[in-house]
């Protein structure tokens, strides 16, 4: 995880301390206190969920927060999980998707991600959730070249 991603998670932990919040595809690293949901078997892994499969088993309108963190491009069906996302989150909670943007090589590096999104992706499911902050990660080329290492 990079820099900006570990900060900005901070920020999110304190941001919902005490509300129910999902990390959909933890592997082994979740979100402190969240329901950690995962087709692996790891310590941080709460309730076992293969997120190409469906209904997820939750209920609905169940959680303040869902992160998905470098997931969504290994799914095979956006538009179902997206969907999905919405049926267990809550009127008004946050959706929080950590991807990389199709332009950063990473993005074509990893043989399993299926999928490539831009910064406007996600900007289709309006108005099923509203695309409030855009938070972009950068390699770590770019923040030499920037100075911010």
């Amino acid at each position: 995880m990079s820099w900006l991603q570990e900060d900005e998670f901070r920020r999110i932990e304190e941001e919902f301390k005490g509300q129910k919040v999902l990390d959909a595809g933890c592997g082994n690293k979740k979100i402190k206190s969240a329901i950690g949901a995962d087709k692996i078997i790891s310590p941080c892994v709460d309730v076992c969920c293969d997120l190409d499969h469906f209904p997820y088993p939750f209920k609905d309108s169940q959680f303040d927060l869902i992160v998905c963190r470098d997931v969504i491009e290994h799914v095979q069906n956006t538009i179902n999980v997206i969907t999905e996302f919405y049926r267990i989150i809550k009127p008004g909670g946050t959706l929080a998707l950590l991807y990389p943007h199709y332009t950063y090589s990473i993005a074509y590096a990893n043989p399993g991600h299926v999928r490539y999104f831009s910064a406007l992706t996600f900007d289709r499911f309006n108005p099923y959730f509203k695309v409030s902050r855009r938070v972009v990660s950068l390699g770590k080329g770019i923040k030499n070249w920037l100075g911010l290492s």
